[in-house]
């Protein structure tokens, strides 16, 4: 889940809502008995304040990622580097959600 990050402006202050953040591009693999998902979204680092662009790939059995029942995790494939901020010199123009 998100969470409402305060950024502080010139005329005053805003929120910025985290779980807006949006997927990219999705890409499913068919294997003999298994699927991977890919997916590739922003991501919010709370403790630096930043976010960072991620790959993250999810396995299992077709079955199982379809109904919800599958115990596989999200991992991390591909991060971006530097962290962008949403506000400042560094930050990535136009808001990323």
């Amino acid at each position: 889940m998100g969470e409402a990050v305060a950024l502080e402006g010139g005329a005053g202050s805003e929120a910025h809502v985290t779980d807006l953040f949006r997927a990219y591009g999705l890409l499913i693999q068919e294997l003999a008995d298994h699927a991977r998902i890919f997916v590739s979204h922003d991501y919010w680092r709370s403790a630096q304040s930043c976010f960072v662009e991620r790959v993250s790939m999810l396995e299992g059995e077709e079955a199982d990622i379809a109904s919800g029942a599958s115990r596989a995790t999200w991992k991390t494939q591909y991060e971006t580097t530097p962290c962008l901020p949403v506000r400042g010199e560094r930050r990535r123009q136009g808001f990323p959600s």
